[in-house]
């Protein structure tokens, strides 16, 4: 899968529990070919939103990170998002 398809996969998790406008504007961005910053962006969206998300779905955060050489160390305040199980 190409990684601005696996983005725009990702983001879907979030339909339900991110509003609509800025889940779209974080998308957009793949549509322009800055992956980095749509995943930068809907990181920030789904923490100053405080959504919470699955331990999976952290994973596969750090997952998408690393295939933009971003730092898992630079995802560590999502991990106050990941929901009690």
């Amino acid at each position: 899968m190409k990684t601005s398809d696996h983005i725009l996969n990702f983001g879907s998790n979030f339909n339900e529990r991110l509003d609509k406008a800025s889940l779209s504007f974080a998308m957009d961005y793949v549509n322009r070919g800055e992956n980095s910053v749509a995943l930068d962006t809907l990181f920030e969206y789904l923490y100053e939103n405080e959504v919470s998300i699955t331990a999976d779905e952290f994973d596969e955060a750090i997952l998408l990170a690393k295939k933009l050489n971003i730092s898992e160390d630079d995802l560590a305040y999502l991990r106050e998002l990941i929901a009690e199980s």
